[in-house]
C-alpha cells in the first residue's frame, strides 16, 4: 500500500507533467486529465514492485477534491470565466496535497486554502468585462498567485495560504476603489446626457414599477427601491445609455430582493435565501456607496432590510405550521340541534278561537305582551 510520502511524490510528478501540458495547451489541467495521470502513475508504480493500493481515507480525500474541481467546471458554474477556471485548475494537485496532509481542509469552512479557491472563483463571477479578462489585471493577479502557490508552497498550509489570501484581498480592494472612481468620473463627464435626466428618471421609475406590479411590498423596501436603487440606476443609465445592458445587474438584484420579502411557501426557502442573499446585499452596498450614502446609513439600510426579510420568512413559516395542524372538528349528536318551538293547534270550542271567529273584518286588534304592544288590522 502506498504511504503518504509515496503518494505525495506521485502527485508531484503529475503536477510537473500537467504544468508542461499547460504551457503547450491552456486548460489542460482539468479533473479528468488528473484522474487519468494518477491512474497511470499508480499502475506504473505497481509494475515497479510497489503495492498498488491507496488507503481508504486518502482515496476519499482525492475523490472529494476531484469532485470540488469538477463542480467548478460543471454547467452551473458557467458564470466563472474560462480563463479563471483554467488558473484555478492548475492548483488542483497542490490543493489535493494540502487536503491529504491536513484534515482541517474539509473540517473548517474558512480554511485558508479553501477560501483562496472560493475568492478566485467569486472574483471571476463578479467580473463583467469578460472580453478583457484574459491578460487583464484580474487574471494577471490570479496567475501571479497561482504561480506562487505552485512554486513556493511547502508544508505550512494555513500560514502560506493566509498570506496568499491577504495579498489577493488587498488587490481586490484597490481594484474596486479604482473602478468606483472611474465610474464616478465617467458619470460626471457625460454632460450631453444631462439634458435627458428627467426622461431617464421617468424611464427608471417605470422599470422599477414593472417589478412592483401586483406585489404587496413592505413600506421600507418600497422606499429603498424608489430612492437609493432608483438614484443608482439613473446614474448608471446616464453613463451607459438606456439601450445597453446596464440595466441587467441592478434589475436582477431587484428581482432577488423582491423574492426575498415575499411569502415563502416552499420547503427549503430559508436555505435558498441564505445562499443567494449575500450577493444582492453586496450589490446594494456598492450601489448606495456610489450614490454617496454614508457608511453608517448603508449599514442601517442593510440591517433593516435583513430584519424585513426575517420577519417575512418567520411569518410565512409560522403560517405554514398553522396550516399543517389538524382542525378540531365539532360533532353534533343527532337530535341535539336547536329546533324552533311548535305551538299546539287549539280546538274549535276554545274561548279564544270562538272570540276570534266573532270579530268583524277590518277592525283593529291590539296584542299586548310584557314589554311590547302591537296593533294590527
Amino acid at each position: 500500500m502506498f504511504d503518504q510520502a509515496q503518494l505525495m511524490d506521485i502527485l508531484s510528478k503529475i503536477l510537473q507533467a500537467l504544468e508542461l501540458q499547460t504551457d503547450r495547451q491552456p486548460g489542460a489541467a482539468i479533473s479528468p486529465e488528473i484522474n487519468k495521470n494518477l491512474a497511470e502513475l499508480l499502475q506504473a508504480s505497481t509494475d515497479e514492485g510497489m503495492v498498488g493500493a491507496i488507503d481508504v481515507q486518502s482515496s476519499d480525500i482525492i475523490n472529494l477534491v476531484t469532485m470540488l474541481y469538477e463542480a467548478i467546471w460543471a454547467d452551473y458554474s458557467v458564470s466563472v470565466p474560462i480563463p479563471i477556471k483554467e488558473l484555478i485548475g492548475r492548483m488542483q494537485i497542490t490543493i489535493m496535497k494540502v487536503a491529504l496532509s491536513d484534515t482541517d481542509f474539509f473540517n473548517k469552512e474558512n480554511y485558508p486554502a479553501r477560501m483562496v479557491l472560493n475568492e478566485f472563483a467569486e472574483a471571476g463571477i463578479g467580473w463583467t468585462e469578460v472580453e478583457d479578462l484574459d491578460g487583464g489585471p484580474l487574471s494577471g493577479k490570479i496567475s501571479e498567485l497561482v504561480n506562487r502557490v505552485l512554486e513556493d508552497h511547502q508544508d505550512e498550509n494555513e500560514t502560506f495560504f493566509q498570506e496568499v489570501l491577504r495579498d489577493f484581498r488587498g488587490f481586490r480592494a484597490k481594484e474596486e476603489a479604482s473602478e468606483t472612481r472611474k465610474l464616478e468620473q465617467r458619470i460626471l463627464r457625460v454632460d450631453e446626457r444631462e439634458e435627458r435626466v428627467d426622461d431617464i428618471k421617468e424611464l427608471v421609475t417605470e422599470r422599477i414599477n414593472e417589478k412592483n406590479l401586483g406585489r404587496e411590498i413592505h413600506d421600507f423596501v418600497r422606499e429603498l427601491l424608489e430612492t437609493h436603487c432608483h438614484k443608482f440606476i439613473v446614474m448608471l443609465v446616464l453613463k451607459e445609455g438606456p439601450d445597453t445592458n446596464a440595466w441587467k445587474q441592478p434589475i436582477n438584484t431587484i428581482d432577488v430582493l423582491l423574492w426575498s420579502i415575499q411569502d415563502h411557501e416552499h420547503e427549503g426557502d430559508r436555505d435558498r435565501l441564505e445562499v443567494v442573499n449575500p450577493r444582492p446585499l453586496d450589490n446594494l452596498r456598492k450601489a448606495m456607496k456610489i450614490t454617496r450614502l454614508s457608511a453608517a446609513d448603508i449599514d442601517n439600510q442593510i440591517t433593516r432590510l435583513k430584519e424585513v426579510q426575517e420577519e417575512t420568512l418567520s411569518w410565512t413559516e409560522a403560517a405554514a405550521l398553522v396550516k399543517q395542524e389538524p382542525a378540531n372538528d365539532v360533532y353534533i349528536e343527532e337530535g341535539a340541534q336547536t329546533q324552533p318551538d311548535v305551538l299546539p293547534d287549539l280546538p274549535e270550542d276554545d274561548p279564544c278561537m270562538m272570540q276570534a271567529d266573532n270579530l268583524q273584518v277590518g277592525i283593529w286588534v291590539e296584542f299586548s305582551g310584557d314589554e311590547d304592544h302591537i296593533s294590527v288590522r
